[in-house]
């Protein structure tokens, strides 16, 4: 597991529970009295040993979280049971210890098969994971926070120390890589389900007689237009009134903002969803646009491939269908190109539920500047 640079801390001196040197990063859990119980719903307690008592009293008055205030619970000389250095076992105080490493990684492995087996017990052991994993990232980051703050005496509380390093809530929201790695069988086996993209664009603007596609608008007095997602006759359409003789645009960048799959099935748009929630999207956490448009080019060629009758879910109905033609909107905007031989295709996700980041502002201008 690797983090940003900056959490690799090396520990403190005698300190056995705070990073996870050598490789394992352990939480105490159950039969502990009193405050241990309560810093284990917090899912962070902190033992360490070499500091000195005065410094020691000053941590435990100092030290709280986003959640509630840490225990420090300091005394000994470090770990001195056995089974301090296993994956399980007794640890001081009559409580066990877990090895949060290898745990996440047998969930991550028990989820992994779950997905492309399609299995109902999916979800259970994706959360598990997810769970294990945010746990062993909070250790690691209140371990980063202790070395920074113990030589200011705790200035800051845990929690807005955390809200002053907000790149480490960005790292935190793409732990949940599970997307990348399904696999395309899971609509040919009915696992999800091809939903109609219509669905989810009712045409407020009332331009799908003229256009052939929902929403078409313009920016008030500026070279930008905006639309719904366009099947290959739509792009045509679009495409050929702005290069038209009255607007005469000559070069023209296309930016696709969609951040889930979609590709065009038998000249209609459809997006993958989970069998019982149709109205919920399934963003695909990727580095790069290439990723997403790889995993839509595997599924259209399993889709094409397997030749199954396929269910799919329209504005107010469900029919089999088994797509003759089926392609992503790559393809789509490569065919374009003969025609309109100015034209620039992009593909820049934008996440549904928060303003774009710093860096798809950056693709979307440099983009732009690049065709004026």
């Amino acid at each position: 597991m690797k983090f940003s640079s900056g959490l690799h801390a090396a520990a403190p001196a005698q300190a056995y529970f705070v990073c996870p040197v050598e490789g394992r990063a352990k939480y105490c859990s159950s039969q502990v009295p009193g405050k241990v119980r309560e810093a284990r719903r917090l899912h962070t307690v902190v033992l360490c040993s070499a500091l000195k008592r005065a410094d020691k009293v000053r941590l435990r008055r100092s030290v709280k979280t986003r959640r509630g205030r840490h225990l420090m619970k300091m005394g000994g000389t470090g770990p001195r049971h056995p089974s301090d250095q296993t994956a399980a076992g007794t640890a001081p105080g009559g409580g066990y210890a877990i090895n949060v490493r290898d745990e996440t990684v047998t969930l991550k492995k028990m989820a992994l098969t779950s997905f492309q087996k399609g299995s109902s017990t999916k979800e259970y052991f994706l959360q598990g994971t997810l769970n294990s994993l945010e746990r062993y990232f909070y250790l690691i980051a209140f371990n980063f926070y202790l070395h920074e703050q113990y030589p200011l005496a705790f200035a800051l509380s845990f929690s807005r120390w955390m809200c002053m390093h907000p790149w480490i809530y960005r790292l935190q929201a793409t732990m949940n890589l599970s997307e990348l790695t399904v696999s395309a069988e899971l609509i040919t086996k009915g696992t999800r389900v091809l939903v109609l993209d219509e669905r989810f664009s009712p045409d407020v603007l009332s331009t799908v007689k003229e256009m052939n596609v929902a929403n078409f608008r313009r920016v008030p007095k500026m070279a930008i237009y905006g639309t719904a997602q366009p099947n290959s006759k739509a792009s045509s359409c679009v495409l050929n009134y702005l290069t038209d003789p009255k607007r005469k645009y000559s070069n023209i960048l296309w930016v696709n903002l969609r951040e889930d799959i979609i590709m065009e099935g038998n000249e209609q748009i459809y997006t993958p969803r989970e069998q019982d929630n149709f109205d919920q999207h399934i963003a695909i956490p990727v580095n790069t646009p290439e990723q997403l448009e790889k995993l839509e080019a595997t599924i259209v060629s399993h889709i094409l491939t397997s030749q199954k009758w396929l269910e799919v879910c329209l504005e107010q109905e469900k029919q089999m269908k088994m797509f003759k033609t089926c392609q992503t909107m790559q393809e789509i905007f490569n065919q374009q190109r003969s025609t309109y031989p100015g034209l620039v295709y992009k593909r820049i996700p934008i996440p549904d539920f928060c303003a774009p980041r710093e860096q798809v502002t950056g693709r979307i201008y440099y983009s732009a500047i690049g065709r004026v």
